[in-house]
């Protein structure tokens, strides 16, 4: 099952494959897609969205992240993102 993930708000020069490695790194599970999207009004930062299947060793993330939880993960100390489950407009 696909859990929808969004980073609300990251700095523009993250690229898309930073983001696979990070969440690589923490071996949630199967990311299956990537998207970003420009609808934050400020040319220095991005919204993502990620697909990912979680796998077993970390069904307590998904469903902290489902009970509408933030997670912040840090990425490069002291930057972190916050991760938190999508919601379409």
């Amino acid at each position: 099952m696909s859990t929808t993930l969004c980073i609300p708000r990251i700095d523009s020069k993250i690229t898309k494959e930073r983001i696979f490695s990070i969440f690589r790194t923490l071996n949630w599970g199967y990311i299956e897609n990537i998207r970003e999207s420009n609808l934050i009004k400020e040319n220095d930062h991005k919204r993502l969205v990620i697909k990912i299947r979680f796998n077993k060793e970390s069904m307590n993330i998904m469903m902290r992240i489902n009970q509408g939880e933030t997670i912040k993960i840090v990425y490069d100390d002291p930057w972190y993102m916050r991760v938190c489950k999508f919601i379409p407009l």
